[in-house]
Parts: structure tokens; C-alpha cells; sequence
């Protein structure tokens, strides 16, 4: 009993690393993608206060 849930500790924690590590590199990106619509967002009411 106690080795089986060793043996699936060891098998989780590699896992649970490698979807850290995924998320750690999504992370950013998805800001960046964030500050680019806030941007957009930005020059689009521009625009629209440009055309009143």
C-alpha cells in the first residue's frame, strides 16, 4: 500500500513539474497577448472618439 502510492507520487510529481513549467511559459505570453488587446482596445475608442 505505502509503495504503491510512492511509486504514484513519483510518477505524479514529474507531471505536475512539467505542467509547472508549461505554465510558467504560457504565463507570460498570455499577458503579452493581454497588453496587445488592451492596445487595440485603446485605438479602436480612439478612433471612435476621432469619428464623434
Amino acid at each position: 500500500m505505502v509503495l504503491e502510492l510512492i511509486l504514484e507520487l513519483k510518477f505524479k510529481i514529474p507531471m505536475a513539474l512539467e505542467l509547472i513549467l508549461e505554465l510558467k511559459l504560457k504565463i507570460p505570453m498570455a499577458l503579452e497577448l493581454i497588453l496587445e488587446l488592451k492596445l487595440k482596445i485603446l485605438m479602436a475608442l480612439e478612433l471612435i472618439l476621432e469619428q464623434k
